[in-house]
């Protein structure tokens, strides 16, 4: 009769991933089935134990993503083209938020338009296309800056008459034409117009197999 601790000394275990590799010498098919079974416990056991391990490492490093990956909090900090001072993306920024506002519904703030504006140009624009974009931003400073006097009850009609002017110059006109395209994007195909405030419902939409017709 095999003892257990003359069974584990008849169990050579190698743990590799998820395979368990067992030689067993002298031992008898139900041996075999036992010495299986208590290695695998003890694989879970430790397999467990190491699980917990790694994540209580990746919840510690996780509390340092946001100073690597966000210099001064700037959005523009993650893009690999469009790079911005810190007072060219709150103009921005500003400017989003005034250009689709928040009422009794979401605006561009909740559904975070400039972001999505900024990865748009960083993503989808030639080398070219963002050099006039960059200057775009550049022209929008130097405005807001003339304009830096106004009050908040004014900005909204600051905007407004900034998008109606046809007296910017190319990379001014091009940037807020761009950037007027992509927020209505970003606001209509957003989850929450789809589903809050025009349900989005695919085509044919609901079949109605029995309909009461009134004669």
């Amino acid at each position: 009769m095999i003892t257990k601790s003359t069974l584990l000394e008849n169990v050579f275990s190698i743990i590799s991933f998820n395979t368990i590799y067992i030689s067993i010498l002298g031992s008898t098919p139900l041996e075999l089935k036992l010495c299986i079974i208590y290695d695998y416990k003890l694989h879970i056991t430790m397999t467990r134990r190491e699980n917990i391990k790694q994540l209580f490492l990746l919840l510690g490093s996780s509390l340092l993503f946001p100073s690597c990956f966000e210099v001064g909090g700037l959005i523009s900090s993650k893009l690999l083209h469009i790079k911005l001072t810190v007072n060219q993306e709150n103009i921005f920024i500003d400017y989003i938020h005034n250009l689709i506002p928040s009422t009794e519904t979401y605006g561009a703030k909740e559904l975070k338009l400039d972001a999505f504006i900024l990865k748009m140009f960083d993503d989808l624009y030639s080398e070219i296309e963002q050099k006039k974009l960059k200057k775009g931003f550049n022209e929008l400073e130097k405005v807001y800056e003339k304009s830096i006097t106004i009050n908040a009850s004014a900005k909204k009609s600051f905007y407004k008459n900034l998008n109606k002017s046809q007296l910017h110059n190319q990379e001014l006109q091009f940037f807020l034409n761009e950037t007027y395209k992509w927020a209505l994007i970003g606001y209509q195909d957003s989850e929450y117009v789809m589903t809050k405030l025009i349900p989005y419902e695919l085509v044919p939409g609901h079949y109605y197999g029995c309909v009461n017709i009134k004669a």
